[in-house]
């Protein structure tokens, strides 16, 4: 299902696919080709989220039969053909299990999102959580949508413009929508979106994320008695 939505802060549309493929290989076909046919046509930022029933890499498998990457080939070539990145995930790292007893469990990441790279430049703070689950076999995905840093990004690129280095993205323009995907994703790593506390509790925002790495520091310099410590440093100008 694919719903369009108004952002207010951004004043732009949106769109959002919510999945739910098959769970025999050759019936996702036609879903995977929908998918193709929507990333040729949208001009504008686009995630793909839910269950996709099918995992990109091993890692994302523990317990049963040992599996065969052969059935997510049409999985991955799709998610390249239509230029999306993964978005990550902050919680457990599996999202489906079959509920088995413990020698027979199984845990799979077959839920995710996926983003274009329109997406990616609206929204470069968006995160998924995966939640804990209660009364079914998957875990709820939370994504968090944070529109403040656009005017700062734009103010980004206009310098960036200004340096020479940029030519190397201006080549870029000639080359497919996954090149550049992976440019955003590469760029989602310079933000730290939430951290956590030493008693296991998230911390969010700029300014609480902020304040406790002050105060981590603060408290690690800090000797015993209330004195600061004296810290020497050796700067090297080449």
């Amino acid at each position: 299902m694919t719903i369009e939505l108004k952002h207010v802060e951004l004043g732009k549309t949106i769109q959002l696919t919510i999945m739910y493929a098959k769970c025999k290989p050759t019936l996702r076909s036609p879903l995977w080709e929908n998918l193709r046919h929507i990333s040729t046509i949208c001009n504008t930022p686009w995630c793909v989220i839910r269950d996709f029933n099918v995992i990109a890499s091993i890692g994302e498998k523990i317990g049963g039969i040992p599996y065969q990457m052969n059935k997510s080939i049409d999985f991955l070539s799709m998610i390249k053909n239509c230029g999306l990145i993964d978005l990550g995930f902050y919680g457990p790292r599996y999202t489906w299990s079959n509920r088995m007893g413990t020698c027979s469990i199984v845990w799979k990441r077959s839920d995710r999102g996926l983003a274009n790279d329109n997406w990616l430049s609206s929204f470069p703070t968006a995160t998924i959580t995966h939640l804990a689950s209660t009364g079914s076999d998957h875990s709820p995905l939370l994504m968090e949508m944070n529109a403040q840093y656009t005017r700062h990004l734009k103010v980004e690129e206009e310098v960036l413009k200004q340096k020479t280095q940029l030519q190397w993205f201006k080549d870029g323009d000639v080359n497919s929508k996954y090149f550049h995907s992976l440019i955003r994703g590469r760029r989602r790593k310079l933000f730290i979106h939430k951290i956590k506390d030493e008693n296991g509790d998230w911390i969010l925002g700029d300014e609480a994320i902020g304040e406790a790495a002050f105060n981590y520091f603060e408290d690690l310099f800090t000797e015993q008695g209330g004195t600061l410590e004296k810290i020497c440093y050796t700067v090297f100008l080449l």
